[in-house]
């Protein structure tokens, strides 16, 4: 017969061997940040078989050491200004570069010479100016695997807009994701954001963006996106055939106005009945509408077209109707 004693026992060794377990577990997934020996001021962690090194929020003006094996590199939030020619030459195991959020005003031609592994660079919130003078038009060459890249938050809306280089689509033949600004600041009407065709694109995510009009040739040398975020975008119009028969899986078109426009409302409406739209995202899209009727028959109008669509997520928070 067991004794109340026994169970104790049994008991005692149960939390211990769980005790173990969690230890365990914990030493084989924590990111534990040492000092690295190689310089001080950056701190490094084993994550798996990853190596990362993180030297963000360290005050620094220049690059510290790197040691070559080294993965994943933080140095956001910083105060480098410029990154010079052969910086990371050794590094060809890097695969993640993080220099977002620095006072970077260039970057030299030469500044990712070795990078063959990289596969994410942000640049993100630094003072590059969208030229070829802060971008040379060879800067990218050596980044032959790079998927995603960050550089939106950088330009002035009076700047060129930097978009109409060839830069994306003859230097980075594998890119997939892109964060830019989108100046755009004539708006034409017989060209889009891209004047050359970035084929391997599937993301585009808007950073400062001056774009009020979406129309037939405004992503036309982007035709296989399948993601959209253009919720910074001021958009007060929008034209029967942008989306046509387009495969896009997700957009944000929150922050826009063209709803509030009827010939817009009904091109949007037709165009997202052809394509594959699975996400809708309009918030903050409506404005107050001044009496019952309209606000009734906009809700009314705009669930009766959703539901010929193949969208299966909408999000409309932030839109409101007031009517006295």
């Amino acid at each position: 017969m067991t004794t109340r004693t026994d169970f104790g026992t049994i008991y005692s060794l149960r939390m211990t061997f769980l005790y173990i377990l969690l230890t365990v577990f914990h030493l084989v997934n924590s990111k534990e940040y040492v000092p690295c020996d190689f310089d001080k001021v950056c701190h490094s962690c084993k994550n798996g078989t990853l190596f990362i090194l993180d030297c963000s929020r360290r005050n620094i003006s220049t690059i510290p050491i790197i040691p070559i094996g080294a993965q994943v590199v933080n140095l956001k939030f910083n105060k480098l200004e410029i990154i010079r020619n052969g910086t990371f030459k050794k590094l060809q195991n890097l695969t993640e570069l993080d220099l977002s959020f620095n006072q970077l005003v260039e970057l030299e031609t030469d500044a990712f010479v070795g990078l063959n592994s990289l596969q994410k660079l942000s640049l993100q919130n630094n003072t590059l100016g969208y030229s070829f003078l802060s971008f040379p038009g060879s800067v990218f060459t050596p980044l032959v695997s790079l998927e995603n890249l960050n550089i939106k938050f950088n330009s002035k809306p009076t700047e060129e807009n930097f978009l109409e280089s060839f830069i994306f689509d003859k230097h980075m033949p594998t890119l997939e994701t892109l964060e830019i600004d989108v100046l755009f600041p004539n708006n034409s009407t017989d060209s889009g954001i891209f004047l050359l065709n970035i084929t391997s694109l599937k993301t585009l995510i808007t950073g400062i963006c001056m774009i009020t009009e979406l129309q037939e040739a405004t992503f036309e040398y982007v035709e296989n996106l399948e993601y959209m975020d253009l919720s910074s975008c001021p958009i007060k119009t929008y034209k029967s055939n942008t989306l046509l028969y387009r495969y896009i899986r997700y957009m944000d078109l929150s922050n826009s106005h063209f709803l509030a426009d009827d010939a817009s409302f009904s091109a949007f409406m037709s165009d997202i009945k052809t394509c594959t739209l699975g996400t809708l995202v309009l918030s903050n899209t409506t404005r107050a509408y001044a009496d019952f009727f309209h606000a009734r028959d906009f809700i009314s109008i705009l669930f009766k077209n959703l539901f010929f669509t193949e969208i299966r997520k909408l999000r409309l928070s932030n839109n409101y109707y007031f009517w006295q």
